[in-house]
């Protein structure tokens, strides 16, 4: 009896102890996969800081951003190589995330994407082999993006280069910025810096397009058939415009102008007489053939959350001379002068060239060129180009001149609240629809001769570029 006795207490305890152990074998395979991607497992933290993501190439294969393992720990190390290159590429830390084309890549470069055949299944899955992204071409191009960061010179502000008439993104400059290479000892000091250097002006900055609204009246007037005959007395006088007072970027030579050669000299009074005589129902819906309500894209750039406004429900005066709260980014104003050169149309921005899969030595084209949006006809553009060469020939624009160039362009001012911003926006034509346009803004400067300076050398510099 005694031994039966033992006999079925150890059989009890044997089953106690199996029905535990089911239980913490059900527990761990409902919870395991939780557990094993919380962030403070060490086995996951120590897989992320191998994993060797891929490389970013300029259009022309020019290595911008590298990862290499470190002698010592075998973790990966992103180094980025072109200070010019900073504010556009972003940044990537296991601490702090990713910013910038890092962001918008990030599946691809991480290399995410589930294996693509079983023997990469077996060295990730099986023999725990680093992680590998895929390397990526962007639309970029080095020489271009150098140039416009060397004339920008630490100025704040931002500048956009874009071909015309495929859209690739070949210059995009973003003054503050800062060093990725040295993101995690200085994250706390950025995130404080007045600068704003992780904030991308060239996509996001919000900015009153100021005089640049006059070539958007121009067209306005060319959509709605106003006789360019028609001229306006007292064209030189002052306008008021809220705390602002408005004046003739350049003095004419008489003081009765149409709109058309008020767009050459910057006078805003025969434009404030049109806006009044067209009425700004007129001027409205030319904003929305610039702007229509739909969510801003970059190939990931831009969210929707991080663009500015669309067009105010209603307009008046301050809106129609570009004061008001009528918003736009140096992208969208780039764009709109491409539509000049490229028979009325605005090419669709693309960032993203190709890609070149990890474990291979093929690139794949990735770029395809996506419908563009109509602005105004074909007559109209050419209309509005020609007389933006004006600007640049005796106009607002003359320092961007430079002989054997076709350069078109304007020169403005944007006054937001104490501060003045400084435009310059312009285009420089090739052959047949092709060539660039170019949008720029120095923040707190009312230097108009600098910014068409340093418009016509980026073009210029663009031009060069292409035919090395």
């Amino acid at each position: 009896m005694q031994f039966t006795r033992e006999i079925q207490r150890i059989v009890i305890m044997a089953l106690i102890a199996l029905g535990l152990v089911a239980l913490t074998s059900t527990y761990w395979v409902l919870t395991g996969e939780r557990v094993l991607n919380r962030d403070d497992n060490p086995r996951l933290v120590e897989a992320t800081a191998r994993i060797m993501r891929g490389g970013i190439y300029d259009r022309d294969g020019v290595l911008l951003v590298e990862t290499n393992p470190s002698p010592t720990s075998g973790r990966a190390i992103r180094t980025y190589h072109h200070p010019a290159m900073h504010s556009v590429l972003g940044y990537y830390s296991m601490r702090y995330g990713e910013g910038g084309a890092e962001a918008a890549f990030n599946e691809r470069l991480q290399g995410e994407r589930e294996p693509s055949n079983l023997w990469r299944w077996f060295e990730r899955y099986v023999m725990h082999q680093p992680q590998t992204g895929d390397d990526i071409r962007l639309t970029l191009d080095l020489a271009i993006q150098q140039a416009a960061h060397d004339a920008l010179d630490g100025r704040r502000g931002a500048l956009v280069v874009v071909s015309v008439p495929d859209g690739a993104i070949k210059a995009l400059v973003s003054l503050p910025t800062f060093d990725p290479n040295e993101l995690d000892a200085r994250w706390g000091e950025l995130t404080q810096d007045a600068g704003e250097p992780f904030f991308n002006r060239a996509l996001q900055g919000a900015y009153q397009p100021g005089a640049t609204m006059y070539s958007l009246l121009v067209l306005s007037a060319l959509v709605n058939q106003f006789p360019a005959e028609i001229a306006f007395d007292s064209a030189t006088r002052p306008i008021e415009v809220g705390d602002v007072r408005l004046t003739c970027t350049e003095q004419p030579p008489a003081d009765i102008l149409t709109i058309f050669d008020a767009l050459t000299f910057g006078c805003p009074a025969p434009f404030a007489d049109f806006a009044e005589q067209i009425g700004y129902d007129a001027i409205h819906n030319t904003l929305r053939l610039i702007r229509p309500d739909l969510p801003p894209t970059l190939s990931g750039f831009i969210t929707e959350s991080a663009s500015p406004e669309r067009v105010p429900s209603v307009i008046g005066l301050k809106e129609a001379l570009g004061q008001g709260d009528f918003r736009t980014t140096p992208l969208e104003m780039a764009l709109v002068m491409a539509s000049f050169i490229n028979n009325g149309n605005a090419p669709a921005p693309v960032t993203l060239q190709a890609a070149r899969p990890a474990y291979s030595d093929d690139w794949v084209t990735l770029r395809t060129v996506q419908p563009s949006l109509p602005i105004t006809t074909p007559e109209n553009a050419r209309r509005i180009a020609a007389l933006l060469r004006q600007n640049v020939v005796r106009g607002t624009a003359q320092e961007a001149f430079h002989a054997d160039f076709d350069i078109g362009g304007q020169s403005a001012l944007s006054y937001a609240g104490a501060g003045v911003h400084t435009w310059f926006v312009g285009f420089l034509r090739e052959e047949a629809r092709r060539g660039y346009a170019i949008a720029l803004i120095l923040e707190d400067t009312q230097d108009l001769a600098l910014a068409a300076t340093i418009g016509g050398e980026v073009l210029r510099a663009a031009a060069t570029a292409r035919a090395d």
